[in-house]
């Protein structure tokens, strides 16, 4: 998206040799660049570089207008944008010839690019018509790429497919066959306008006498008896003016976004269902985020029942998984005798199905041949015909029900879809590029997102990736317990081929540079106690702590960093703040790093230079050396630190050497595991084909998708790459971890309504639900849109809150003062252990004691309400507790499991029906 616009300015520059001189710049970033400062001149003019990154995340309140230009600068300028490719590739610019560039700085020559630097127009005589290239990339609206038509593959023809293994597959179609005919696809808007839509309490009691007379022909469907339901919601508006609630739901009119909170049995997903009828009553094209796949293909089931064309949006790369879950679930609920759901049952089941239709034509595909995958299904644009180049479509994309939900895409009145698909899964059935999110924009009339928190989290987390590397069961010892378990089962054969030879050099490197980072990171035996006797006169109310733990303390942390936070401190720079008053040494700093920590920092296993050769030789070597990593640290330091007049360095660089050297060390060990780090995840996918490895999963995997990195902003912090230490109780030890911020991902929930408004696209109206998404203390949770409508819970659900009882009752083991502290810290052995004897002390009598804490809490419940809930932390934590309540307490206990999880018993010997499945459990009657 929008990189064909400076591609003339490329051909010139390559055609002059003009490119030769561009440095360490590629003709694309020099133009990114330049446009970059073109919008500062145009938009911002007498404002500084660091402005422009202020304005492209939306930090900076520039008008409809301004947004508009932003959105294509942003879009055009690519990496180039981001905080910190800016100011670094500024500087390569400032480098290259003055009579090449169009801008150049106005302070002295030879200064770093810092924030607060100016550039100013220079009159150049090459590329005469950049500015006016660069005026239209302001002006004109970025088209997306758009999904080529392709012709299906003619009747009678053969054809072949290459997999993504690399194998490839003939066949030969049929000659009867009729070919598919050309599909309607969706096409991207212009422009769009968006109108309110409002509703009265008449309009939803209407619309649930509707519903109910609709579903008596549908018995199968529990999701019933709206007109009932409807009588007990209670309806508070919030005056905002007035600063109070209103009573009574009067006209509720959505103009853009509309929250909506209320508690558990409130009626919130009941006032979406009747929203969803009323909008596609009145002609709206209507969008349902849920939860999950299943909830998705359950929202579908019961909308078809309604009469409605709803079509679940499930993405590509799940789909094999989710319709697995699908048939699974259907297969376990069927009672024996009784007959599998069919379309006429189930109305979902027609977009669960994955064959493909070419598989009995494979002529090459001998009996032994498992069927294809999914992923190698060739529907659009894989066939090709022999001895041409031209791509083809499948001849029976019209009849395939793997393509049933695309078909019906565009005449769908309801997409039904999860929180991830829409930023991950690209909209099908359109004919332009776009994700579920943009696809929205130009179709929906009227959105209704449940769980707005929990939507708002996972958006969070798709643009946040975290891995933990020590935690037990971390990255680093979780893929190498895969490799070493794959390469014992093998023979260790794989290891023949080099691309299984290349990730183990890089596992070896990185466990390496853990081994050496790790002991510095864990706070010195002497500062741990220091801090403890002395109790104040440091930072934080402590002793005076090392360095390096300070640093780390303050948050994520990279070799980058680190090695910059040692050029700075050996220049007598203790802030991180950029002073006027010492731009000398802050350029003194730079240079030096520049010169010596540099290549440490961005590419830790390329040689390095003869000055660090003594050092890398002493961390590194794979034998004895006659010096320690330490000494030969100081050393450098000693040599290499700046000096005065007479050759000496630093007072304060004496004094503080050691902590120097540690963070030294320390800044070198951290470069070597991130890199270590992303040149294994980089591998593994070419590594899992030659031998299995199903524990361990490529970091990149998760990584948001690019073309919405472009319209989310980045994190106040920047775009961080960095690590992060998160310390034990007692200091002994830690987990690091490995941290990349790639974008605020909330900013998609409060933009759902116009994230393309800036580019004239009005989005649909937004209505957000949650029972937990007004709680102005939880960053985690809250949505900070004030509410516009309450759904006060029913009375009889208020006086069961008001009867309830929540009581603190920590468990302690025997002689034991400190408490029973369920934690992963030890390992899941300690953990296991630990919620073992929480049980014991709730399930089993005490020490002289006749009844259980249990028996006490059962005593006061009326008898058909005996049954418990115990929650846990994960799936994991609740197996475990069912296992020991069932062997080692007088209780039955039903752990609850994944809808995609198959029931599987605990342990040999015990029946497979102790699991529950999460979408069973209100059927569940058994005490």
């Amino acid at each position: 998206m929008g990189t064909q616009w400076y591609e003339g300015l490329v051909a010139d520059l390559q055609e002059t040799g003009l490119d030769a001189r561009l440095g360490d710049l590629s003709p694309a970033e020099f133009c990114q660049l330049e446009l970059g400062l073109f919008y500062l001149e145009q938009h911002l003019a007498g404002q500084p570089v660091g402005a422009l990154w202020v304005a492209l995340n939306h930090y900076a309140d520039l008008g409809p207008a301004g947004l508009e230009v932003v959105r294509r600068v942003r879009l055009r300028m690519g990496n180039a944008a981001r905080g910190g490719q800016w100011r670094e590739r500024l500087n390569e610019y400032r480098k290259v010839p003055v009579e090449l560039r169009m801008f150049t700085t106005t302070g002295p020559p030879g200064h770093r690019v810092l924030n607060g630097t100016l550039f100013e127009r220079y009159p150049s005589p090459h590329l005469p018509q950049r500015e006016q290239v660069y005026r239209a990339a302001l002006a004109d609206a970025v088209a997306y790429d758009v999904e080529p038509a392709h012709e299906p593959v003619p009747p009678g023809a053969e054809c072949f497919f290459k997999r993504r293994d690399g194998a490839v597959e003939s066949l030969r179609i049929p000659s009867w066959i009729q070919a598919a005919p050309l599909a309607v696809r969706l096409a991207a808007r212009a422009s769009r306008v968006r109108e309110p839509f409002s509703v009265t309490r008449d309009d939803l009691a209407q619309a649930f006498k509707e519903m109910d007379r609709a579903l008596e022909s549908h018995p199968q469907i529990s999701d019933r008896d709206f007109e009932r339901r409807f009588g007990n919601m209670t309806f508070s508006r919030v005056d905002e003016a007035a600063g109070r609630l209103v009573d009574g739901l009067g006209v509720f009119t959505i103009d853009g976004i509309a929250h909506t909170v209320g508690l558990m049995n409130a009626g919130k997903s009941t006032l979406l269902d009747g929203l969803a009828f009323i909008g596609v009553r009145r002609g709206l094209r209507v969008g349902y985020v849920m939860p999950s796949i299943s909830a998705a293909l359950a929202k579908v089931r019961f909308l078809r029942a309604l009469g409605i064309r709803a079509v679940p949006l499930i993405g590509r790369t799940t789909r094999e998984r989710h319709v697995e879950s699908y048939w699974r679930d259907q297969l376990y609920d069927v009672d024996a005798g009784h007959p599998l759901p069919g379309p006429e049952m189930d109305p979902a089941a027609e977009f669960t199905t994955s064959m493909c239709l070419l598989e009995p034509l494979r002529t090459g595909a001998g009996r032994g041949d498992a069927p294809l995958r999914e992923e190698d299904f060739p529907c659009r644009g894989r066939l090709k015909l022999p001895n041409k180049r031209a791509l083809h479509d499948c001849p029976l994309t019209h009849v395939c029900p793997q393509q049933a939900a695309t078909r019906a895409v565009p005449d769908a009145q309801v997409w039904v879809m999860t929180s991830s698909g829409l930023v991950s899964s690209r909209m099908e059935g359109s004919s332009y590029r776009a994700r579920q999110i943009e696809a929205i924009q130009h179709e929906l009339g009227l959105l209704l997102v449940d769980e707005a928190d929990k939507v708002m989290g996972d958006f969070d987390q798709r643009f946040m990736l975290q891995e933990p590397l020590t935690f037990p069961g971390g990255w680093s010892a979780r893929t190498a317990i895969a490799c070493h378990d794959s390469l014992d089962a093998t023979w260790h054969q794989p290891l023949t081929h080099p691309d299984v030879r290349r990730y183990q050099g890089c596992m070896l490197r990185h466990y390496q540079a853990l081994a050496g980072l790790y002991p510095l990171l864990v706070t010195p035996p002497d500062a741990r106690d220091q801090g403890r006797n002395k109790g104040g006169g440091g930072r934080n109310g402590r002793g005076r702590e090392d360095l390096l733990s300070e640093i780390v303390a303050e948050g994520p942390f990279s070799g980058f960093s680190l090695l910059n936070r040692l050029a700075r401190s050996l220049h007598g720079i203790t802030t991180l703040q950029e002073r006027p008053d010492q731009a000398q040494e802050e350029e003194a700093a730079d240079t030096f790093f520049d010169e010596f920590l540099a290549p440490l920092a961005r590419d830790p296993f390329k040689a390095p230079p003869g000055h660090l050769d003594r050092l890398l030789t002493a961390m590194t070597a794979g034998y004895d050396t006659e010096w320690s990593a330490s000494e030969a640290a100081e050393g450098w330091l000693l040599e290499h630190a700046p000096k005065d007049e007479h050759g000496n360095v630093s007072g304060w660089v004496e004094q503080m050497l050691a902590q120097l050297v540690r963070l030294l060390l320390a800044g070198i060990w951290s470069a070597r595991v991130t890199t270590s780090f992303f040149g294994a995840n980089s591998l593994l996918p070419a590594v899992q084909k030659q031998m299995p490895m199903d524990a361990a999963d490529s970091f990149f995997k998760h990584q948001p998708p690019p073309d919405l990195q472009m319209l989310v902003p980045e994190q106040a912090m920047g775009n961080m790459l960095a690590l992060q230490w998160k310390p034990n109780r007692d200091d002994t030890s830690g987990s690091l971890e490995i941290l990349w911020l790639r974008g605020v991902g909330r900013w998609l929930l409060y933009h759902l309504h116009d994230l393309l408004a800036c580019e004239g696209i009005a989005g649909p109206n937004v209505v957000l639900t949650s029972a937990t998404s007004w709680m102005p203390g939880s960053a985690r949770y809250h949505v900070a849109i004030t509410p516009q409508l309450i759904l006060r819970e029913p009375e009889p659900c208020a006086q069961a809150l008001r009867q309830s009882r929540m009581l603190f009752r920590p468990q302690y083991r025997p002689g034991d003062h400190k408490g029973v502290f369920v934690s992963g810290a030890g390992g899941r052995q300690r953990r296991e252990d630990a919620l073992r004897d929480v049980l014991d002390a709730i399930c089993n009598p005490a020490p002289g004691a006749s009844r259980s804490l249990v028996d006490q809490v059962r005593d006061r419940l009326e008898p058909d309400r005996q049954r418990l809930a115990f929650v846990t932390l994960s799936g994991k934590d609740a197996a475990a507790c069912a296992l020991h309540m069932n062997l080692r307490t007088p209780l039955s206990a039903r752990h609850v499991t994944p809808d995609s999880q198959p029931p599987r018993p605990l342990r040999a010997g015990l029946p497979a029906d102790r699991a529950l499945r999460r979408n069973e459990h209100r059927r569940h009657a058994r005490p």
